[in-house]
């Protein structure tokens, strides 16, 4: 049996009851669905990113919009803004452009795909790699190379704050709106957890080995993973995906320091 990347990911599926869904899939990028759960989409390697409607239709199955060219080299992630149709994407460049306005863009999907994209911020030197969004003050947090997060306001379209999170590549990251937190994922399989305003620390765990694995998905291409894949959070759990093909979870990091209270669902 081969081995599979977890991705964790948010659906409405049922008279708007929030459910967890895991889902299983051969690809390397992150899932994620919109705030009501009836579109989700996944970037790819291509640099792409592809939308679709998540229903019972057989046209269901195909992507109703697609962007071909986010991003030049790859799109590593990407967020839904305050809107299904407004989403912002995190992703590198083939030349690893120190252009920072090169790795993190707006785009509305309203438009035609060739005229889609709004706005770039300005964010990371060699490429974002994560990104997350906080509605209630619009912000846009991206992960960078160097274990950098870059703090946007999508209204400015400008930079708030810089701060180092991690010594290795942001892998993920997470905003709990309930909790005013920010979580944070490194290839190294760190979890920690931040103050969203102040940007302060205020928990951190090794949740999930760094360990790699090779598996061979849609494409036959060899795919790898490492460190904290994916971050999701429900109510006061912490949900995690990672190399070794397990979800680990945690209820009480989120409020206290306990570590021990981390578990892993097979």
């Amino acid at each position: 049996m081969e081995m599979v990347d977890l991705v964790l990911c948010y659906g409405n599926l049922v008279k708007n009851k929030k459910l967890l869904v895991i889902m299983v899939v051969m690809v390397k990028l992150p899932v994620h669905f919109d705030q009501v759960g009836q579109r989700f989409g996944a970037g790819d390697t291509t640099g792409g990113l592809l939308l679709w409607r998540f229903d019972s239709y057989a046209h269901s199955s195909k992507p109703y919009y697609t962007l071909p060219s986010c991003h030049s080299k790859a799109t590593r992630d990407f967020t839904y803004l305050n809107s299904s149709s407004l989403v912002a994407s995190a992703g590198t460049s083939v030349a690893m452009s120190r252009n920072k306005r090169d790795h993190v863009y707006l785009w509305d999907t309203l438009l035609p795909p060739s005229k889609a994209m709004i706005a770039s911020l300005p964010a990371h030197d060699g490429g974002a790699y994560a990104i997350a969004y906080e509605p209630k003050n619009q912000l846009l947090f991206t992960g960078g190379k160097s274990g950098d997060i870059v703090v946007s306001d999508i209204r400015q379209r400008s930079i708030m704050h810089t701060f180092t999170a991690h010594n290795s590549r942001i892998r993920s990251l997470a905003v709990d709106s309930v909790n005013g937190t920010l979580i944070t994922g490194s290839i190294d399989g760190e979890l920690k957890i931040w103050d969203a305003s102040t940007h302060k620390l205020k928990q951190t765990c090794d949740i999930q080995p760094r360990n790699r694995f090779l598996g061979t998905g849609f494409n036959r291409f060899p795919l790898k993973a490492y460190g904290v894949t994916q971050i999701q959070v429900n109510e006061d759990s912490i949900y995690t995906s990672g190399p070794a093909g397990l979800v680990s979870w945690s209820s009480s990091l989120l409020h206290n320091n306990d570590q021990n209270s981390a578990g892993t669902l097979q």
